[in-house]
């Protein structure tokens, strides 16, 4: 986890197949998956990175990742920091 004043980022690294800049409307599609062959090793139904993007999009954050050498890739998701200055209590 990285912070900044205005911006805090959590990290986390992925050891799949490996992605390219290429997939990136792939990785964040509905029902989408790298490896959509019926040979696969990883099971799921394409939804988790999509509905992963959509709440942090809600947020005004950024759910992205960088490509790894050989395989596996860094996602990572950036949100606005929220100081107690900055929040407003409701009743």
């Amino acid at each position: 986890m990285k912070a900044s004043d205005s911006k805090i980022r959590i990290e986390f690294e992925d050891e799949g197949v490996g992605l390219s800049e290429n997939d990136r409307d792939a990785v964040f599609d509905r029902f989408s998956q790298i490896d959509s062959s019926n040979t696969r090793k990883e099971g799921g139904t394409g939804l988790g990175m999509n509905i992963s993007k959509t709440i942090i999009d809600a947020h005004d954050g950024i759910l992205d990742y960088e490509t790894g050498q050989d395989s596996g890739a860094t996602f990572f998701v950036e949100l606005k920091r929220i100081s107690e200055h900055n929040m407003e209590v409701r009743q």
